[in-house]
């Protein structure tokens, strides 16, 4: 009986649990290439082993890490699909199918100025001063042409439709030299300077640019505004 029981324990110590296992329980088996797991059955015996699991038709042995490994068919992930509609697909853009609407960019048309069309404006004459438009616009430029010989001044432009002799608030001024002279006032290709009232520019021969005294009609204007 001691015997017995001292051979059991040196063949528990010499031989690993799987060899018994394979001995005494058998090797379970599954479908070659099936990637299923066989996770073992009891025997009736209650001193039987239990079969070792299978993974894809090959034995694990007792105590090894498991892991499954596909070995047929083709692992894929679907696509999904998007539904365009109006949408645009495929592309990066802008979708002009209604300006303003859809692409979110209204055409503006472009003024005399931008599309170099504006109409000038000038003196048929020697003159004082000149109304450049008789009402609200723009000024984009405009020059005077003094005749006059040893005379300074200012070349200025007030927000008005007309210009009178004592204060003026100008919106735009440069000195004048000595006459003959030109001089002039430029804001193209803009953005141009905003009047609100009325576009008049004169020259005054006073000693700054914010009185204004008449010279003699000895001056020719032209300017470009809408």
């Amino acid at each position: 009986m001691i015997l017995n029981r001292l051979l059991a324990i040196f063949l528990f110590a010499v031989f690993p649990l799987g060899v018994f296992a394979q001995e005494i329980g058998g090797i379970g088996t599954g479908g070659a290439g099936g990637g299923t797991v066989n996770q073992g059955t009891q025997a009736s015996s209650a001193n039987a082993w239990p079969t070792v699991p299978t993974i894809g038709g090959a034995a694990n042995a007792i105590g090894n890490p498991m892991f499954v490994q596909l070995t047929t068919g083709v692992a894929s992930l679907g696509t999904v699909g998007l539904n365009a509609g109006s949408n645009i697909v495929g592309k990066f853009g802008i979708d002009q199918t209604t300006q303003g609407v859809t692409n979110a960019v209204a055409l503006v048309p472009l003024t005399n100025a931008q599309g170099g069309n504006l109409t000038p404006v000038f003196s048929a004459a020697l003159e004082a001063s000149h109304t450049l438009k008789a009402g609200a616009g723009n000024l984009y430029s405009v020059y005077a042409t003094s005749t006059a010989s040893g005379v300074a001044g200012f070349l200025v432009c007030v927000n008005a439709t007309t210009i009178t002799a004592g204060a003026i608030t100008p919106v735009d001024f440069v000195a004048m030299g000595a006459g003959p002279t030109t001089v002039g006032i430029s804001y193209s290709p803009g953005p141009p300077a905003a009047y609100s009232t009325g576009i008049t520019c004169a020259e005054t021969v006073a000693a700054t640019p914010f009185t204004y005294t008449a010279p003699a009609a000895v001056v020719a204007y032209h300017g470009l505004v809408d």
